[in-house]
């Protein structure tokens, strides 16, 4: 029932998020046991921090408080780091889609789009 798995950077850990649900589910590898943390909403996108401390996921996707999210597993919290209700963002399947620039920055995608009508007159003048 997990989606969305994701190694951890030292390779010790694996989290995936558990499917129509708020739960993150944690995978120790050294204990070969699953700790579920719940969060805010529906649930996507996770990344691991480069020094794979943090968690980095999109909260609420899909609705108008959709949210980048960092959860400290060691802690089971989690914050919210930047609130994309701010953001258009594009309306095409995996459109709410977030990732993790250098520097652990979060990163989403917007949509600058505008709809026009444009004509051409076609043929000879």
């Amino acid at each position: 029932g997990y989606h969305s798995p994701r190694w951890s950077p030292a390779g010790d850990r694996i989290v995936a998020i558990k499917a129509d649900s708020d739960l993150v589910g944690f995978y120790d590898l050294t204990r070969g046991e699953w700790r579920q943390v719940r969060a805010s909403g529906r649930l996507g996108y996770p990344n691991w921090s480069s020094d794979g401390k943090l968690l980095y996921l999109l909260a609420n996707v899909g609705t108008e408080s959709a949210n980048v999210m960092a959860m400290d597993p060691s802690r089971s919290t989690a914050r919210i780091v930047a609130p994309l209700n701010v953001l258009r963002q594009p309306a095409f399947s995996f459109g709410d889609w977030i990732g993790l620039a250098p520097g652990n920055r979060p990163v989403a995608l917007r949509d600058l789009s505008t709809e026009a009508i444009l004509s051409w007159r076609l043929g000879p003048e």
